[in-house]
């Protein structure tokens, strides 16, 4: 009797240690690849969908963040510029096609395709953001400021405390700019579908405040915490590899 209860009690170990592998095999599968993949079949399959080629060029964008990789910039573009020939009137390709010129340093170009998918959709968070980045990369500061609070307004989120987090480090309020990507990456965890990326970002960017504000501890923290939520990620790994050559 007492061997069967050892056998029972092997038996229930195994299977919760094969029900924990197989969750680590799927947490470990790249996401950001399956869903190119994913969309990359959906627009064989269905060419004339621009939603379709949306999506994928908003993954490459993704996997850009996600390696440092820009070569994903050219295949988010080609992905843009079928979804526009399909349809110019796209809030979401006007607001990709801005966010494409932007990492291309393009702002005054940036600005204009944000203005117009504005005027598709007026209350669009996301295209505010757009707006904001594009008028801080021109120094427009004040109507930065305007877009991205009008962002935060309309949806207190991950990307709207982020852009407000990084407007009042560029004004050097690095108090308000700490508080404001907490507060980012405190939304960020509301939500089970960001990604991990996004929130190791938040913690990328509280390290380089708190680096550029001379606390190293801290910022090591931050870079830390940022690998720790997403292993591997470049951003972190270029700051903490940088300080390990300054010591």
């Amino acid at each position: 009797m007492k061997n069967k209860k050892i056998l029972i009690i092997m038996f229930f170990l195994f299977l919760i240690a094969a029900c924990n592998n197989k969750e680590v095999k799927e947490n470990d599968i790249n996401l950001t690849d399956a869903k190119i993949r994913l969309f990359k079949q959906k627009t064989d399959q269905d060419p004339n969908n621009y939603r379709n080629y949306d999506n994928l060029a908003y993954y490459y964008f993704q996997k850009a963040r996600e390696t440092g990789n820009f070569d994903f910039y050219l295949k988010a573009e080609n992905a843009i510029g079928k979804s526009l020939e399909i349809k110019p009137d796209s809030n979401t390709g006007l607001i990709l096609y801005a966010k494409l010129k932007l990492a291309n340093h393009e702002f005054r170009q940036a600005l204009q395709y944000a203005k117009k998918a504005q005027a598709l959709k007026p209350n669009s968070d996301y295209t505010y953001g757009i707006l904001g980045d594009a008028y801080l990369e021109l120094h427009q500061i004040s109507k930065a400021e305007k877009a991205y609070k009008k962002m935060l307004d309309l949806n207190p989120s991950l990307d709207s405390y982020g852009r407000m987090s990084n407007l009042m480090h560029h004004k050097q309020n690095h108090n308000k700019a700490i508080k404001f990507m907490e507060l980012a990456y405190e939304e960020g965890l509301k939500k089970s579908s960001t990604p991990k990326e996004h929130l190791a970002w938040t913690q990328v960017m509280l390290g380089e405040i708190y680096l550029e504000t001379g606390k190293s501890r801290q910022a090591r923290n931050y870079f830390n915490n940022a690998l720790n939520l997403f292993e591997g990620y470049y951003l972190a790994d270029k700051h903490l590899k940088k300080m390990n050559k300054l010591m």
